[in-house]
């Protein structure tokens, strides 16, 4: 007797993790949950959150997410699953004033 065969062929079982090679600098999105609006990789490409859903068993979150290119509909990713950039490190404790970007020093010193 023949096994079963699958019901649905074109679903076929494939890595939704993002190369990490595809986005150099960037982390996962399990380190740090991106917010909505903020642009993140996944396997399908550039896209942009649009809402943060429920938790996952595994402590991650549920994204909404929409492509940059609109060439598919909106869809669901879990937060392990896309690359995120990371936060820029905030400024020493006292020290907000703003920073010449053409010499690195304050302004008014």
């Amino acid at each position: 007797m023949d096994p079963p065969t699958d019901p649905t062929p074109s679903r076929t079982k494939r890595s939704l993790r993002v190369d990490p090679t595809q986005s150099p600098g960037w982390i996962a999105g399990s380190d740090r949950v991106p917010r909505p609006g903020e642009r993140i990789h996944t396997h399908e490409g550039t896209g942009v959150v649009v809402r943060i859903l429920h938790k996952t068993a595994d402590g991650g979150r549920v994204l909404e997410v929409t492509m940059d290119d609109g060439r598919k509909p909106p869809f669901f990713a879990a937060t392990a699953n896309v690359r995120v950039q990371p936060l820029a490190p905030e400024l020493p404790s006292g020290d907000d004033s703003p920073v010449d970007p053409g010499t690195g020093s304050s302004p008014d010193r």
